[in-house]
Protein backbone atom coordinates (compact mmCIF):
# COMPACT_ATOMS: atom_id res chain seq x y z
CA UNK A 1 0.00 0.00 0.00
CA UNK A 2 1.19 3.25 -0.92
CA UNK A 3 1.11 5.22 2.54
CA UNK A 4 0.83 8.70 0.43
CA UNK A 5 -2.00 7.93 -2.21
CA UNK A 6 -3.86 4.86 -0.80
CA UNK A 7 -5.94 4.57 2.05
CA UNK A 8 -6.52 1.05 4.00
CA UNK A 9 -8.34 -1.70 2.21
CA UNK A 10 -11.52 -2.90 4.69
CA UNK A 11 -12.47 -6.11 5.20
CA UNK A 12 -16.17 -5.06 5.45
CA UNK A 13 -17.48 -1.77 5.36
CA UNK A 14 -20.04 0.89 4.02
CA UNK A 15 -23.32 1.16 5.13
CA UNK A 16 -25.11 -1.22 5.27
CA UNK A 17 -21.96 -3.29 5.74
CA UNK A 18 -20.80 -5.48 2.65
CA UNK A 19 -21.04 -7.84 4.53
CA UNK A 20 -17.42 -9.78 3.86
CA UNK A 21 -18.26 -10.21 7.41
CA UNK A 22 -21.44 -12.11 8.01
CA UNK A 23 -23.24 -10.35 10.35
CA UNK A 24 -27.40 -11.08 10.70
CA UNK A 25 -27.20 -8.69 14.35
CA UNK A 26 -25.17 -6.02 13.53
CA UNK A 27 -26.41 -3.63 15.99
CA UNK A 28 -24.53 -3.53 19.54
CA UNK A 29 -26.71 -2.88 23.02
CA UNK A 30 -23.92 -4.02 24.78
CA UNK A 31 -20.35 -2.83 24.35
CA UNK A 32 -17.08 -1.38 25.57
CA UNK A 33 -17.91 1.94 24.44
CA UNK A 34 -20.58 2.34 27.09
CA UNK A 35 -19.05 3.91 30.81
CA UNK A 36 -20.46 2.47 33.73
CA UNK A 37 -23.67 4.47 35.14
CA UNK A 38 -25.04 4.64 31.31
CA UNK A 39 -28.16 3.23 30.03
CA UNK A 40 -30.69 2.96 27.69
CA UNK A 41 -34.61 2.74 27.31
CA UNK A 42 -35.78 0.40 24.48
CA UNK A 43 -38.24 -1.76 23.27
CA UNK A 44 -42.04 -1.72 21.20
CA UNK A 45 -45.04 -3.71 21.99
CA UNK A 46 -45.11 -6.84 19.59
CA UNK A 47 -46.60 -5.84 16.50
CA UNK A 48 -45.60 -2.30 16.43
CA UNK A 49 -44.31 -0.69 13.01
CA UNK A 50 -42.77 2.20 15.05
CA UNK A 51 -38.98 1.80 15.53
CA UNK A 52 -37.63 4.64 17.56
CA UNK A 53 -34.29 3.29 17.17
CA UNK A 54 -31.73 5.27 14.84
CA UNK A 55 -29.82 2.57 13.45
CA UNK A 56 -27.58 3.38 10.53
CA UNK A 57 -27.49 5.99 7.61
CA UNK A 58 -29.35 5.23 4.69
CA UNK A 59 -27.11 3.31 1.78
CA UNK A 60 -25.43 5.70 -0.65
CA UNK A 61 -28.45 7.54 -2.67
CA UNK A 62 -30.25 7.53 -0.14
CA UNK A 63 -32.20 10.15 1.98
CA UNK A 64 -33.56 8.19 4.60
CA UNK A 65 -31.27 6.72 7.34
CA UNK A 66 -32.89 3.27 8.74
CA UNK A 67 -34.05 2.73 11.87
CA UNK A 68 -34.99 -0.49 14.35
CA UNK A 69 -36.43 -1.39 17.74
CA UNK A 70 -35.21 -3.51 20.50
CA UNK A 71 -36.10 -7.17 20.11
CA UNK A 72 -34.25 -8.45 22.91
CA UNK A 73 -35.23 -9.63 26.77
CA UNK A 74 -31.51 -8.37 27.95
CA UNK A 75 -32.86 -5.10 29.68
CA UNK A 76 -35.34 -4.90 33.05
CA UNK A 77 -39.27 -4.72 32.41
CA UNK A 78 -39.81 -0.69 32.81
CA UNK A 79 -43.15 -0.27 30.97
CA UNK A 80 -45.65 0.29 34.63
CA UNK A 81 -46.12 3.87 35.92
CA UNK A 82 -44.78 2.42 39.59
CA UNK A 83 -41.90 1.10 37.66
CA UNK A 84 -40.71 4.30 36.00
CA UNK A 85 -40.99 6.24 39.21
CA UNK A 86 -38.26 3.59 40.85
CA UNK A 87 -36.27 4.12 38.20
CA UNK A 88 -36.67 7.70 37.78
CA UNK A 89 -35.91 8.43 41.49
CA UNK A 90 -32.87 5.80 41.60
CA UNK A 91 -31.39 7.10 37.74
CA UNK A 92 -32.33 10.87 38.93
CA UNK A 93 -34.14 11.06 35.64
CA UNK A 94 -37.39 12.49 35.76
CA UNK A 95 -37.70 12.02 32.07
CA UNK A 96 -38.22 8.43 32.67
CA UNK A 97 -41.52 8.96 34.70
CA UNK A 98 -42.54 11.79 32.30
CA UNK A 99 -41.43 10.85 28.63
CA UNK A 100 -44.15 9.97 26.46
CA UNK A 101 -41.74 7.47 24.40
CA UNK A 102 -41.69 5.30 27.25
CA UNK A 103 -44.37 2.30 26.64
CA UNK A 104 -45.61 -1.44 27.88
CA UNK A 105 -42.81 -3.25 25.96
CA UNK A 106 -39.86 -0.72 27.04
CA UNK A 107 -37.18 -2.60 29.07
CA UNK A 108 -33.71 -0.55 30.91
CA UNK A 109 -30.29 -1.69 29.95
CA UNK A 110 -28.08 -1.41 32.41
CA UNK A 111 -23.88 -2.44 33.13
CA UNK A 112 -23.44 -2.70 29.36
CA UNK A 113 -20.12 -2.52 29.64
CA UNK A 114 -19.11 -6.43 28.83
CA UNK A 115 -16.50 -6.61 31.51
CA UNK A 116 -18.12 -5.14 34.40
CA UNK A 117 -21.60 -7.45 33.41
CA UNK A 118 -18.82 -10.13 33.95
CA UNK A 119 -17.60 -9.17 37.22
CA UNK A 120 -21.57 -8.99 38.57
CA UNK A 121 -22.18 -12.55 37.42
CA UNK A 122 -18.43 -13.74 38.71
CA UNK A 123 -17.38 -11.46 41.06
CA UNK A 124 -14.51 -14.23 42.28
CA UNK A 125 -12.70 -13.73 38.85
CA UNK A 126 -10.22 -11.40 38.04
CA UNK A 127 -10.73 -10.10 34.80
CA UNK A 128 -8.03 -9.31 31.72
CA UNK A 129 -7.83 -6.09 30.78
CA UNK A 130 -8.14 -6.90 26.69
CA UNK A 131 -12.02 -7.73 25.63
CA UNK A 132 -12.24 -8.29 22.51
CA UNK A 133 -15.05 -9.19 19.95
CA UNK A 134 -15.90 -12.23 18.10
CA UNK A 135 -18.53 -13.08 15.25
CA UNK A 136 -20.49 -16.14 15.92
CA UNK A 137 -23.28 -17.32 13.81
CA UNK A 138 -23.74 -13.89 12.41
CA UNK A 139 -23.93 -12.34 16.46
CA UNK A 140 -21.43 -10.24 17.68
CA UNK A 141 -19.60 -11.48 21.41
CA UNK A 142 -17.39 -9.93 23.27
CA UNK A 143 -14.83 -12.40 24.44
CA UNK A 144 -13.64 -11.47 28.18
CA UNK A 145 -10.77 -14.12 29.98
CA UNK A 146 -11.39 -14.76 33.39
CA UNK A 147 -8.37 -15.84 36.02
CA UNK A 148 -8.64 -17.31 39.47
CA UNK A 149 -5.78 -15.53 41.42
CA UNK A 150 -4.62 -16.14 45.35
CA UNK A 151 -1.56 -14.79 46.95
CA UNK A 152 -0.94 -17.71 49.19
CA UNK A 153 0.23 -20.42 46.85
CA UNK A 154 3.44 -21.74 48.61
CA UNK A 155 6.84 -20.67 47.14
CA UNK A 156 5.85 -18.97 44.53
CA UNK A 157 7.23 -15.43 43.44
CA UNK A 158 4.84 -12.18 44.08
CA UNK A 159 3.52 -10.38 41.46
CA UNK A 160 1.56 -6.72 41.04
CA UNK A 161 -0.56 -7.14 38.82
CA UNK A 162 -0.76 -3.52 37.74
CA UNK A 163 3.10 -2.96 37.47
CA UNK A 164 3.28 -6.32 35.20
CA UNK A 165 0.31 -5.21 32.92
CA UNK A 166 0.88 -1.70 32.69
CA UNK A 167 1.72 -0.58 29.12
CA UNK A 168 1.37 1.92 26.18
CA UNK A 169 -2.27 0.30 25.89
CA UNK A 170 -3.40 0.61 29.32
CA UNK A 171 -2.11 4.07 29.29
CA UNK A 172 -4.53 5.33 26.26
CA UNK A 173 -7.61 3.10 27.85
CA UNK A 174 -7.38 0.95 25.11
CA UNK A 175 -7.19 -1.73 27.39
CA UNK A 176 -8.13 -1.35 31.40
CA UNK A 177 -5.89 -1.47 33.70
CA UNK A 178 -5.13 -3.89 36.52
CA UNK A 179 -5.53 -2.78 40.14
CA UNK A 180 -2.21 -3.37 42.04
CA UNK A 181 -3.21 -6.67 43.82
CA UNK A 182 -0.13 -8.74 44.50
CA UNK A 183 -0.72 -12.67 43.11
CA UNK A 184 1.57 -15.40 43.25
CA UNK A 185 -0.77 -17.69 41.56
CA UNK A 186 -2.67 -16.93 38.44
CA UNK A 187 -4.95 -19.25 36.20
CA UNK A 188 -6.98 -18.63 33.04
CA UNK A 189 -9.33 -20.77 33.80
CA UNK A 190 -12.57 -19.09 32.43
CA UNK A 191 -13.62 -17.74 28.64
CA UNK A 192 -16.56 -15.35 29.57
CA UNK A 193 -19.00 -14.84 26.91
CA UNK A 194 -21.12 -11.46 26.50
CA UNK A 195 -23.88 -11.63 23.59
CA UNK A 196 -23.71 -7.86 22.56
CA UNK A 197 -26.93 -7.70 21.84
CA UNK A 198 -28.99 -9.41 24.67
CA UNK A 199 -25.81 -9.22 27.03
CA UNK A 200 -26.59 -12.55 28.35
CA UNK A 201 -23.28 -13.56 29.95
CA UNK A 202 -21.75 -17.33 29.58
CA UNK A 203 -19.13 -18.50 31.09
CA UNK A 204 -16.86 -21.67 30.37
CA UNK A 205 -14.24 -23.48 31.37
CA UNK A 206 -10.90 -23.29 29.23
CA UNK A 207 -8.25 -25.43 29.48
CA UNK A 208 -8.99 -27.65 32.63
CA UNK A 209 -7.81 -31.29 30.84
CA UNK A 210 -4.14 -29.98 30.48
CA UNK A 211 -3.90 -27.86 33.55
CA UNK A 212 -6.71 -28.51 36.19
CA UNK A 213 -7.07 -25.49 38.42
CA UNK A 214 -8.70 -26.62 41.94
CA UNK A 215 -9.73 -23.27 42.87
CA UNK A 216 -12.08 -23.37 39.86
CA UNK A 217 -13.23 -27.01 41.47
CA UNK A 218 -13.80 -25.07 44.82
CA UNK A 219 -15.56 -21.80 43.00
CA UNK A 220 -18.22 -24.49 40.86
CA UNK A 221 -19.07 -26.41 44.30
CA UNK A 222 -20.53 -23.00 45.71
CA UNK A 223 -22.04 -22.02 42.30
CA UNK A 224 -22.75 -25.52 40.64
CA UNK A 225 -23.64 -25.13 37.05
CA UNK A 226 -22.50 -21.58 36.44
CA UNK A 227 -19.12 -22.15 34.39
CA UNK A 228 -20.14 -24.34 31.18
CA UNK A 229 -17.81 -27.10 30.03
CA UNK A 230 -15.03 -26.33 27.66
CA UNK A 231 -16.40 -29.33 25.45
CA UNK A 232 -19.80 -26.97 25.26
CA UNK A 233 -17.93 -24.02 23.04
CA UNK A 234 -18.91 -24.34 19.72
CA UNK A 235 -16.69 -24.43 17.14
CA UNK A 236 -16.73 -21.30 15.71
CA UNK A 237 -16.52 -19.54 18.68
CA UNK A 238 -13.60 -21.79 19.51
CA UNK A 239 -11.35 -20.61 16.66
CA UNK A 240 -11.39 -17.02 17.58
CA UNK A 241 -10.24 -17.41 21.23
CA UNK A 242 -6.92 -16.45 21.90
CA UNK A 243 -4.25 -16.60 24.25
CA UNK A 244 -4.84 -13.65 26.69
CA UNK A 245 -2.24 -10.59 26.82
CA UNK A 246 -2.54 -9.71 30.90
CA UNK A 247 -1.05 -13.26 31.28
CA UNK A 248 1.31 -12.92 29.07
CA UNK A 249 2.35 -10.10 30.22
CA UNK A 250 2.74 -11.40 33.68
CA UNK A 251 4.80 -14.54 32.33
CA UNK A 252 7.26 -11.78 30.47
CA UNK A 253 8.27 -10.77 33.54
CA UNK A 254 8.47 -13.53 35.59
CA UNK A 255 10.56 -15.05 32.60
CA UNK A 256 13.14 -12.01 32.57
CA UNK A 257 14.81 -13.69 35.74
CA UNK A 258 13.50 -17.25 35.79
CA UNK A 259 15.25 -18.08 32.37
CA UNK A 260 18.14 -18.17 34.81
CA UNK A 261 19.13 -21.69 35.27
CA UNK A 262 22.08 -21.22 37.32
CA UNK A 263 22.40 -20.75 41.31
CA UNK A 264 25.14 -18.34 40.97
CA UNK A 265 23.89 -16.42 37.93
CA UNK A 266 20.46 -16.06 39.58
CA UNK A 267 21.78 -14.45 42.74
CA UNK A 268 24.47 -12.21 40.77
CA UNK A 269 21.40 -11.02 38.44
CA UNK A 270 23.98 -10.19 35.81
CA UNK A 271 21.67 -12.65 33.19
CA UNK A 272 18.94 -10.97 33.73
CA UNK A 273 16.43 -9.44 31.08
CA UNK A 274 13.75 -6.61 31.46
CA UNK A 275 10.30 -5.94 29.67
CA UNK A 276 10.99 -2.58 27.45
CA UNK A 277 9.85 0.54 27.77
CA UNK A 278 7.96 1.97 24.81
CA UNK A 279 10.04 4.13 22.45
CA UNK A 280 7.84 5.49 20.35
CA UNK A 281 5.91 7.32 23.30
CA UNK A 282 8.91 9.36 24.69
CA UNK A 283 9.81 9.96 20.47
CA UNK A 284 6.31 11.33 20.13
CA UNK A 285 6.68 13.82 22.43
CA UNK A 286 10.03 15.05 21.39
CA UNK A 287 8.97 15.10 17.86
CA UNK A 288 5.88 17.04 18.61
CA UNK A 289 7.38 19.46 21.19
CA UNK A 290 5.55 18.07 24.25
CA UNK A 291 6.75 17.19 27.78
CA UNK A 292 8.31 14.42 28.60
CA UNK A 293 8.26 14.15 32.39
CA UNK A 294 6.01 11.29 33.11
CA UNK A 295 7.21 7.95 33.36
CA UNK A 296 7.23 6.20 29.86
CA UNK A 297 5.03 2.94 30.13
CA UNK A 298 5.94 -0.77 29.10
CA UNK A 299 5.96 -1.83 25.19
CA UNK A 300 2.97 -3.63 25.15
CA UNK A 301 3.09 -7.49 23.67
CA UNK A 302 1.44 -7.76 19.75
CA UNK A 303 -0.58 -10.84 18.30
CA UNK A 304 1.05 -11.18 15.36
CA UNK A 305 1.11 -14.48 12.49
CA UNK A 306 5.10 -15.19 12.31
CA UNK A 307 7.43 -17.93 12.59
CA UNK A 308 8.62 -18.42 16.18
CA UNK A 309 12.62 -18.15 15.06
CA UNK A 310 12.26 -16.61 11.19
CA UNK A 311 12.66 -19.90 9.35
CA UNK A 312 9.71 -22.13 10.39
CA UNK A 313 6.11 -22.30 9.28
CA UNK A 314 3.67 -19.10 10.24
CA UNK A 315 1.78 -19.58 13.45
CA UNK A 316 -0.76 -17.00 15.21
CA UNK A 317 1.12 -16.02 18.32
CA UNK A 318 1.76 -13.47 21.05
CA UNK A 319 5.20 -11.61 21.01
CA UNK A 320 7.63 -9.10 22.72
CA UNK A 321 11.10 -8.24 22.73
CA UNK A 322 13.05 -8.49 26.06
CA UNK A 323 16.10 -6.16 26.51
CA UNK A 324 19.15 -6.59 28.51
CA UNK A 325 18.92 -5.44 32.62
CA UNK A 326 20.39 -1.98 31.98
CA UNK A 327 17.51 -2.12 28.93
CA UNK A 328 20.50 -1.02 26.17
CA UNK A 329 20.94 -4.18 24.04
CA UNK A 330 18.44 -6.69 22.66
CA UNK A 331 18.34 -10.03 24.80
CA UNK A 332 15.84 -12.23 23.25
CA UNK A 333 12.49 -12.32 21.17
CA UNK A 334 9.78 -14.32 23.35
CA UNK A 335 6.33 -15.73 21.86
CA UNK A 336 3.34 -18.22 23.18
CA UNK A 337 1.16 -19.75 20.58
CA UNK A 338 -1.72 -18.14 20.81
CA UNK A 339 -4.48 -20.47 18.35
CA UNK A 340 -6.67 -22.87 20.54
CA UNK A 341 -5.02 -26.32 19.17
CA UNK A 342 -2.18 -28.59 20.23
CA UNK A 343 0.65 -26.01 20.55
CA UNK A 344 -1.64 -23.42 22.38
CA UNK A 345 0.23 -22.04 25.29
CA UNK A 346 3.39 -23.20 24.06
CA UNK A 347 6.32 -20.99 24.51
CA UNK A 348 9.17 -20.05 22.26
CA UNK A 349 12.56 -18.15 23.66
CA UNK A 350 14.90 -16.49 20.85
CA UNK A 351 17.79 -15.97 22.65
CA UNK A 352 20.36 -13.62 21.43
CA UNK A 353 23.75 -13.17 21.85
CA UNK A 354 24.94 -10.54 24.23
CA UNK A 355 26.84 -8.94 21.07
CA UNK A 356 26.15 -8.28 17.53
CA UNK A 357 22.59 -10.08 18.50
CA UNK A 358 20.53 -6.82 17.05
CA UNK A 359 19.26 -4.23 18.44
CA UNK A 360 16.66 -3.03 21.34
CA UNK A 361 13.89 -1.23 20.87
CA UNK A 362 15.27 2.05 22.09
CA UNK A 363 18.37 1.71 20.30
CA UNK A 364 16.23 1.41 17.26
CA UNK A 365 14.63 4.33 17.97
CA UNK A 366 17.36 6.33 18.86
CA UNK A 367 18.46 5.37 15.13
CA UNK A 368 15.74 6.06 14.31
CA UNK A 369 15.44 9.61 15.53
CA UNK A 370 19.57 10.21 14.53
CA UNK A 371 18.87 9.53 11.43
CA UNK A 372 18.41 13.57 9.49
CA UNK A 373 16.54 12.23 6.19
CA UNK A 374 13.55 11.07 9.03
CA UNK A 375 14.05 13.82 11.47
CA UNK A 376 13.73 16.57 8.53
CA UNK A 377 10.88 14.82 7.11
CA UNK A 378 9.17 14.68 10.35
CA UNK A 379 9.86 18.15 11.07
CA UNK A 380 8.27 19.35 8.17
CA UNK A 381 5.22 17.52 8.84
CA UNK A 382 4.58 18.71 12.21
CA UNK A 383 4.67 22.24 11.07
CA UNK A 384 0.87 24.27 10.98
CA UNK A 385 -1.74 22.28 12.27
CA UNK A 386 -0.95 18.95 12.54
CA UNK A 387 1.28 16.41 14.65
CA UNK A 388 3.06 13.61 14.05
CA UNK A 389 1.50 10.37 15.27
CA UNK A 390 4.27 7.31 15.47
CA UNK A 391 2.45 4.11 15.23
CA UNK A 392 3.78 0.81 17.69
CA UNK A 393 7.21 -0.10 16.68
CA UNK A 394 6.51 -4.30 15.91
CA UNK A 395 9.19 -6.51 16.34
CA UNK A 396 9.11 -10.06 13.46
CA UNK A 397 11.93 -12.42 13.81
CA UNK A 398 12.54 -12.98 10.11
CA UNK A 399 16.10 -15.20 9.56
CA UNK A 400 17.03 -15.30 13.00
CA UNK A 401 17.38 -11.20 13.32
CA UNK A 402 14.47 -9.18 13.90
CA UNK A 403 12.73 -6.95 12.02
CA UNK A 404 11.38 -3.26 13.28
CA UNK A 405 8.59 -1.74 11.28
CA UNK A 406 6.90 1.43 12.82
CA UNK A 407 4.62 3.31 10.68
CA UNK A 408 4.55 7.09 10.56
CA UNK A 409 1.28 9.18 10.57
CA UNK A 410 0.01 12.48 10.60
CA UNK A 411 -3.04 13.98 12.40
CA UNK A 412 -4.71 17.41 12.21
CA UNK A 413 -5.17 19.04 15.82
CA UNK A 414 -8.67 19.46 15.20
CA UNK A 415 -10.92 17.55 17.52
CA UNK A 416 -12.88 15.55 14.57
CA UNK A 417 -9.38 14.54 12.87
CA UNK A 418 -7.60 11.08 12.78
CA UNK A 419 -4.27 9.93 12.25
CA UNK A 420 -3.30 9.13 8.16
CA UNK A 421 -0.41 7.15 7.03
CA UNK A 422 2.15 8.93 5.64
CA UNK A 423 5.24 7.07 5.83
CA UNK A 424 6.93 3.27 6.85
CA UNK A 425 10.15 3.39 8.59
CA UNK A 426 11.99 -0.12 8.84
CA UNK A 427 14.97 -1.57 10.26
CA UNK A 428 16.35 -5.14 9.63
CA UNK A 429 19.44 -6.60 12.08
CA UNK A 430 21.98 -4.36 12.45
CA UNK A 431 21.26 -2.57 9.21
CA UNK A 432 20.66 1.36 8.99
CA UNK A 433 16.67 2.45 9.16
CA UNK A 434 15.00 2.75 5.82
CA UNK A 435 12.46 5.38 5.36
CA UNK A 436 9.90 5.39 2.43
CA UNK A 437 6.27 6.06 1.52
CA UNK A 438 5.28 2.45 1.54
CA UNK A 439 5.89 -0.90 3.28
CA UNK A 440 7.73 -2.70 0.19
CA UNK A 441 10.10 -0.15 -0.44
CA UNK A 442 10.96 0.05 3.57
CA UNK A 443 11.25 -3.67 3.60
CA UNK A 444 13.49 -3.84 0.32
CA UNK A 445 15.99 -0.83 1.93
CA UNK A 446 16.38 -2.38 5.18
CA UNK A 447 17.31 -5.97 3.82
CA UNK A 448 19.82 -4.44 1.60
CA UNK A 449 21.42 -2.15 4.50
CA UNK A 450 21.80 -5.53 7.38
CA UNK A 451 23.11 -7.16 3.80
CA UNK A 452 25.80 -4.44 2.85
CA UNK A 453 26.86 -3.73 7.07
CA UNK A 454 27.24 -7.85 7.11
Amino acid sequence: MDAATESPAFLDGGMPPSQEIPVSRPQVYFGQGFPSGSYAIVGQPAGSHQNLEFDHPGSKGSASSAHTTYAGNGGIPIGSTLRRFLFATQLKSPSILFSSELNSASQLLEIRNPRTRVAKVAPWLTLDGDVYPAVVNGKIDWVVDGYTTSNNYPDSQQVNLHSATNTTLTQDGSSVSQSSTGVNYLHNSVKAVVDAYTGKVTLYAWNQKQQPDPLLKAWESVFPGLVKPQSSISSSLLAQLRYPTDLFNVQRTLLAKYHVTGPEDFYSGNDFWTVPTDPTVAAAKTINGASSAAATPNQPSQYISMSANGFGAERYALSSPMVTYNGRDLAAFVSVDAKPGPDYGKFTVLSFPSEGGGESPSQVQNDIESDTTITEALTLQRGGQSNVVLGSLEAIPVAGRLLYVEPVYTQSTGSQSFPILRHVIALYGNGAPSFDNNLQGALKTAVTSAATRG
